[in-house]
């Protein structure tokens, strides 16, 4: 038998070759893998080598610079204050009535507008808080003028929050309190009121509950004048029940501490600055200056309205440039830049401020004092013991975070050792100008050690491990310096256009490439870097970074990047992450969408240029807005787009911009430069032992490219093929009923007009006690006068024989055989060899065959040419849905094709269910042959090969039963698969030779072995295609396909006069039907390669076809 082979050696070597295609496949796929999931070790282009200077991480902190005063000045502002003591208590009488204290254990906080980390902060302990104090308001000038800077974010924020909101006013301004204007503001008693009636309107627009005041650098002359003031707002805001509160240093004589508590609801000692920026270095508030403060305020102040604000911040000091002022830092500022020093920082006995040194770049010595969580509590427990139980952060967003461990609502029992674990910070800090971020620090936690005394007040400490938050560099460059950069490609379209543009004004770019379309394009890729463009990574599906996990934003990142170093053989650190070109960051949100890339080392490019081509679609229009947006200073580096749509727009605008921007001073330079580092630094050489990894991905990125390329092909010429084959079909199947119309208009004679042959009807019979009678007695209704019907039982093992035998007893005509088990083409060829007649037709034993069948069969062979005939075989059993598929499979596919083949002599199957053979013929080509497991189509090819003609009767129908099982219909479809498999085989000679080997061999090959083969890929194709959004191309070539494919089972529906209803069972057959037979065909190809032998595989009858041929409209309906 075809492909039989007893040593199974074709089986082992292809065993070993798909072992070592496997091994190979699994390797690449364990590389790319590892590639997803190991992060490529990302370059240290910004080195870190030097320390970070005080300099670099500079925090836009207001600088409470106190006025300090000799002891005459003392002396003569308390003599001027006793001789005027009596208008004092006259201008405050009555205020001391009806204050509204702040509740005992009330906690106030102070919060800058402007400051993302002031008010990331405060959404975080919003709840931990009474009293809210927003810098809204700012007092510029002398005049009743009133400056507000509320943002809508802070306003909605305070307006859901259960707290009290006091705007303060504050006479800083760009840094600098402005003490003289502020006196000049104060003596006149207009612009007083003036304002106070301001300031009360838009208190009540704001929906607030009253005003802070912090008025400083105030000369200690002005200070009635102040009172007055106080005085004038406290009025105007009792008229609608707010508070009135006012900030004050410690011990300082513009302040009269008594007085000003008269007339406040509250007031806010500020318990810091002990040493400030111009000072010398030292603690923010020492241990003994604290309680020195605390014994000169308290003895003046109201208790109920004093409330005590604690500094949660530091500075910075540089020793060896006294001119220069120390620098504010926050708590995470602190640790980062302890971490960077290598320095540890020590809670210093006796002092209580904690405290670290280091060198900076230049060499140049720095004093850090700050006070944390350490020297806050500290501050606490000592105020408390002198009953004082408000208490102010000054302020938020600078703060240690433990601090919130004894400070604020819903508190924790106070226990210091809370304070010893320290976490990483929440928020993120940057430092430096620039549009190219790098991460400096990372969130990592932190331990202080330290030892308390039998009061549990902190007596040393010292931090055994820093924490810190994230610090990131921006970087950028130096005057009019222009980096061009482009989002969303390759694009096989306009990444080609965009690289000639380049190429023609000498102008680099930098190109973030996205994964996918690396994957289609990697030719592309290489393009880019060849031409000197450096090559970044924008994810690999371009979603919403923020959108996603972190896991799967490393897989995003580690795919592309691992595709771009396999196809340049080079390691970028560039990202930008989709949707996300601008840097102009606000708060930690805004760094969410490129928070995995900092992590992982690579430079976040960003672009406040944004040309707007995704918008804009003249190219004048592009260029004009990119100018418009570089000459007002927004940034240096551009975005456009070469993917992601149409960018004709874009490439026209590069024409108009380049030469534009250099005629107006601008250069366009390469990122590197403008970064002012080597270019190797951005396109580090891939060491060995990355080199395979990212190879793979090269390779994987190279066979989807080509295997898309070539799938599609396959795809569309499938599609051609098929179009081409259903027009031939049902062209040539018209024309050639049109002419055997023509024939019968014209009076053609009968071609059965003269003798009429005598016919043996051989009937193979194995185990068909079932359906034999049936099938008998269809056929003895025959009305063709000589016939005989030959029963061949072939080792039966039921009553076959049995009734057979009954039956010829009652007619002659009938006959049985029997013999030893052999096979259907045994018994077949038993069957010829007895026969008696010239003309033999093979039926099924299943099969019922309408009367004139074999009259419609035989009146062909009065043609000396005709060697064989084909029958109209149908489903006889439409009882479910899977033999109607298979109803409709007889009538579209194999019946319409034999109409067409007919005309051309090459159908390739007589079918063993209903077929007339020339006997002598048959014999001559060898009977039915044992080669096979399709002897009829074995035996149709070789009476083809041999010169015969074969034609199709579509009146002669046969009624057979199918497969009403599922594994039955797989049984059976196996044995005609592999059977067609082993023909082409054998035929494999006939190709390329008449009809036969141009049309019907090839058509056998196409539609029946490499369709069903490809259509699962196909089908792969399509649903990658669909989730990918490329549907397009693939939906109109299949939907075309479709439409000819409906167009052609139409006609073949009209030819065998079936109802147009079946055209839905067609729909669902499409879709459904044909992925059954996937598994057929891999079944039947690994057989072939296993070559074991397989036997008839006789399904078993269950006789549910009707004896009877009912008219085809009449078939029931699944």
């Amino acid at each position: 038998m075809i492909f039989e082979d007893p040593q199974q050696r074709r089986w082992r070597y292809s065993l070993l070759l798909f072992s070592a295609l496997l091994a190979t496949a699994l390797l690449i796929g364990a590389l790319v893998v590892s590639g997803l999931l190991v992060p490529p070790p990302i370059p240290d282009t910004l080195s870190q080598r030097k320390l970070l200077s005080a300099a670099a991480i500079r925090e836009d902190m207001e600088r409470r610079i106190k006025p300090r005063f000799t002891p005459e000045q003392f002396a003569r502002l308390a003599r001027m204050r006793a001789k005027n003591r009596w208008r004092l208590d006259r201008l405050v009488k009555g205020a001391i009535e009806g204050a509204m204290p702040f509740a005992e254990g009330s906690v106030v906080a102070f919060v800058l507008d402007d400051d993302p980390l002031s008010v990331a902060s405060l959404e975080h302990h919003l709840a931990q808080l009474d009293v809210v104090v927003p810098d809204w308001f700012e007092l510029p000038g002398a005049g009743c003028e009133l400056v507000e800077r509320s943002s809508e974010k802070l306003r909605r924020l305070l307006s859901r929050a259960e707290v009290l909101v006091l705007p303060r006013l504050a006479n800083l301004h760009q840094g600098k309190w402005r003490g003289a204007e502020t006196g000049e503001f104060l003596r006149s008693d207009e612009a007083r009121q003036c304002l106070a009636q301001k300031i009360s309107a838009r208190l009540l627009q704001l929906s607030a509950d009253g005003l802070n005041v912090d008025l400083e650098d105030l000369a200690p002359e002005d200070s009635e004048y102040f009172l007055e003031f106080l005085v004038d707002l406290r009025k105007e805001l009792r008229r609608f029940g707010m508070r009135l509160t006012v900030d004050v240093p410690f011990q300082d004589p513009a302040f009269d501490y008594e007085y000003i508590a008269k007339v406040s609801d509250a007031v806010m000692v500020m318990a810091y600055d002990e040493h400030f920026p111009s000072s010398l270095p030292g603690p923010i508030a020492s241990r003994d200056w604290l309680e020195q403060s605390l014994d000169y305020v308290i003895p003046r102040l109201i208790p109920d309205r004093m409330v005590m604000v604690l500094g949660a911040y530091g500075y910075d000091w540089n020793v060896e440039r006294r001119e220069k002022l120390a620098e504010g830092i926050t708590f995470t500022n602190t640790v980062n830049l302890a971490r960077a020093a290598g320095s540890l920082p020590h809670f210093v006995e006796g002092i209580e401020n904690s405290h670290f040194a280091y060198r900076d770049e230049d060499e140049a010595v720095h004093e850090v004092w700050f006070q944390d969580s350490l020297a806050l509590w500290n501050q606490v427990r000592r105020a408390e013991k002198r009953n004082i139980s408000r208490f102010g952060i000054w302020r938020l967003g600078t703060e240690d975070e433990t601090l919130w461990h004894f400070l604020g609502q819903d508190r924790p029992p106070k226990r210091p050792d809370l304070l010893q674990e320290v976490p990483a910070a929440k928020t993120v800090e940057f430092y430096g100008e620039g549009e190219v971020l790098t991460v400096r620090t990372r969130p990592q936690p932190g331990r202080r050690e330290f030892a308390t005394d039998e009061q549990e007040l902190i007596r040393e400490g010292v931090y055994s491990l820093v924490p810190t938050g994230y610090l990131v560099e921006r970087r950028g460059g130096e005057g009019r310096q222009v980096v061009l950069t482009f989002d969303d490609g390759p694009s096989a379209e306009w990444t080609p256009a965009i690289l000639k543009v380049l190429e023609q004004f000498q102008a680099p770019a930098v190109f973030f490439m996205v994964g996918e379309q690396v994957l289609r394009y990697p030719e592309l890729v290489e393009a880019v870097a060849e031409a000197g463009h450096f090559v970044g990574n924008h994810s690999f599906s371009h979603p919403h970074m923020d959108e996603i996990t972190p896991a799967e934003a490393r897989v995003q990142l580690n795919s592309t990047q691992r595709l771009i170093e396999g196809l340049t053989g080079r390691r970028s650190p560039l990202f930008r992450a989709p949707y996300t070109a601008d840097v102009i960051i606000d708060d930690e949100a805004g760094l969410a969408p490129m928070r995995i890339g900092l992590e992982e080392g690579y430079l976040v490019v960003g672009a406040n240029v944004d040309s707007q081509d995704w918008k804009l679609l003249e190219p004048q229009a592009i260029a004009d807005h990119v100018v418009y947006e570089l000459l007002r200073g927004a940034g240096q580096i551009v975005l456009f787009h070469d993917g992601g749509g149409d960018r004709r727009a874009t490439v026209e605008a590069l024409r108009l911009l380049i030469p534009r921007l250099r005629a107006l001073g601008f250069q366009i330079v390469s990122l590197d430069r403008l970064l002012e580092i080597e270019r190797r630094e951005l396109e580090e050489a891939l060491p060995w032992g990355e080199r395979f990894i990212s190879w793979s991905s090269a390779v994987t990125a190279w066979l989807r490219s080509w295997g898309f390329a070539i799938i599609g092909g396959l795809f569309f010429a499938c599609t051609v093929l098929a179009a081409l084959r259903i027009l031939l079909l049902g062209g040539v199947t018209l024309i050639d009923r049109y002419w055997q119309r023509r024939r019968r208009e014209n009076g053609a004679a009968n071609p059965n007009s003269g003798e009429t042959p005598m016919v043996s009807v051989i009937i193979p019979a194995f185990n068909e006690e079932k359906v034999i009678a049936a099938t008998l007695e269809a056929l003895r209704a025959t009305d063709w006068p000589r016939v005989e019907f030959v029963v061949i039982d072939d080792g039966s093992k039921d009553r076959t024989a049995e009734v057979v035998e009954t039956i010829a007893a009652a007619d002659p005509r009938v006959r049985l055989l029997r013999q030893e088990n052999a096979g259907k083409a045994a018994a077949a060829n038993h069957g010829l060899r007895e026969a008696r007649g010239e003309i033999v037709v093979a039926v099924d034993a299943d099969t019922i065959v309408s009367a004139p069948a074999i009259s419609r069969l035989a009146r062909h062979f009065a043609d000396p040419e005709v060697t064989a005939v084909c029958g109209n075989v149908e489903v006889g059993n439409v009882n479910s849905w899977l033999t109607a598929f298979q109803a409709v499979e007889y009538v579209t596919s194999q019946n319409f094709d034999r109409r067409a083949f007919s005309a051309l002599n090459c159908i390739s199957v007589v079918p063993g269910a209903l077929g007339a053979w020339r006997r002598q013929a048959v014999l001559d080509a060898g009977g039915y042959s044992h080669d096979t497991l399709t002897e009829d189509a074995d035996l149709t090819l070789a009476i083809l090969r041999a010169g015969g003609r074969v034609i199709y009767e579509p009146e002669a129908i046969g009624r057979t039963e199918a497969p009403e099982s599922l594994s039955a219909f797989l049984k059976q479809r196996f044995r005609w698969t592999y059977g067609t498999y082993q023909c082409l085989w054998k035929h494999k000679r006939a190709f390329f030779r008449g009809t036969l080997g141009w049309i019907g061999l090839p058509n056998m090959v196409l539609f029946q072995i490499l369709f069903p083969a490809l259509s699962p890929i196909g089908d792969l194709v399509m649903v990658a295609s669909i989730i990918r959004g490329d549907w397009s191309a693939f939906l109109a070539g299949y939907l075309a396909f479709l439409f000819m494919d409906v167009c052609a089972s139409l006609l073949a529906f009209w030819l065998d006069r079936k109802p147009k209803w079946w055209l839905l069972l067609l729909l669902v057959q499409r879709f459904s039907y044909r992925q059954i037979m996937y598994y057929v065909s891999l079944k039947s190809m690994l057989a072939a390669l296993r070559g074991m032998r397989h036997g008839w595989r006789k399904l078993e009858r269950k006789g549910t076809v009707s004896s009877s041929l009912a008219p085809v409209a009449q078939v029931k309906r699944p």
